[in-house]
């Protein structure tokens, strides 16, 4: 981390001013005096200045995540080269400024967080920044889980708005990734209500009059099978039209060429599609 660097320096004037002070004259405490408050002061602020830096020189994702990306997500390979290269940046940015919290497990394989990085990416990427202010709490269980909205339902997602935390079921997360187009895209479906309630200001289209038909349309899935599939006994319908819009963007485009039209303009950025995908 970038913090870390800026402390060397003042970990060897801490070191020359306790050799000084000691051999020469107590007259170098100064330096001590210095290194160990400019020192105090960068590891109090090292998020921040390690966000400010790394949002002037983004960093890229690791091996593993690259690898992730380019053999199971459609979106990412329809990218062009240099639309792949800001959407892994922006990635990296979401793990430096969110809290992925394991629940049911000791650590979150970096996997799953990836899958949660690269769904909100992808819901937040023609909107400045890779952070959604209200959300930056992620809780990853293995399976499905009770919650304190919820505490009889055992669900798979969940956007809990008042404390602004996102929760999810890690297995049904890769499940939905690794077979695209076969599940609802939990992670997905979540950003989007997330986001929605951050810019309700957006043209989001108008409430359907029968959105559990163009979902059925769009996809095949039944409300029942999403109900399920998710675990709750109400889903937020609109949201889960939204997500087909990056899970099922030919069908959507097929069916109701406006409707993608309209989510095209929330959700796509511009000049980044690859034009032989």
């Amino acid at each position: 981390m970038f913090a870390r660097l800026l402390l060397l320096p003042f970990a060897a004037m801490a070191i020359a001013g306790l050799y000084l002070a000691y051999e020469k004259d107590e007259a170098w405490t100064w330096l001590l005096i210095v290194a160990v408050t400019a020192g105090a002061a960068i590891f109090i602020l090292g998020d921040r200045i390690n966000w400010w830096y790394y949002n002037r020189r983004p960093p890229d994702v690791d091996g593993p995540v690259r690898m992730l990306l380019e053999r199971h997500d459609p979106y990412y390979r329809a990218l062009s080269p240099a639309g792949r290269l800001l959407f892994r940046q922006r990635m990296a940015l979401f793990f430096l400024g969110n809290d992925f919290m394991p629940q049911g497990w000791e650590a979150i394989p970096h996997d799953i967080e990836a899958v949660v990085a690269a769904a909100a990416t992808k819901v937040r990427f023609n909107r400045e920044g890779a952070i959604y202010p209200d959300g930056q709490r992620i809780v990853v269980y293995p399976g499905s889980f009770p919650s304190p909205a919820h505490p009889e339902e055992w669900h798979r997602s969940e956007w809990y708005a008042e404390d602004g935390v996102l929760l999810f079921a890690g297995r049904d997360l890769m499940e939905a990734y690794l077979h695209p187009g076969q599940f609802p895209d939990i992670a997905v479906y979540e950003y989007i209500r997330v986001l929605r309630d951050l810019e309700p200001d957006l043209p989001w289209p108008a409430p359907s009059r029968d959105p559990e038909a163009e979902i059925r349309t769009i996809s095949g899935w039944t409300t029942e099978r999403i109900l399920a599939l998710i675990g709750l006994r109400t889903l937020d319908l609109e949201a889960m039209r939204a997500s087909l819009w990056f899970s099922h963007p030919e069908q959507m485009r097929k069916a109701y060429p406006e409707l993608w039209d309209m989510y095209a303009r929330i959700f796509e950025r511009p000049h980044t599609r690859n034009p032989l995908a």
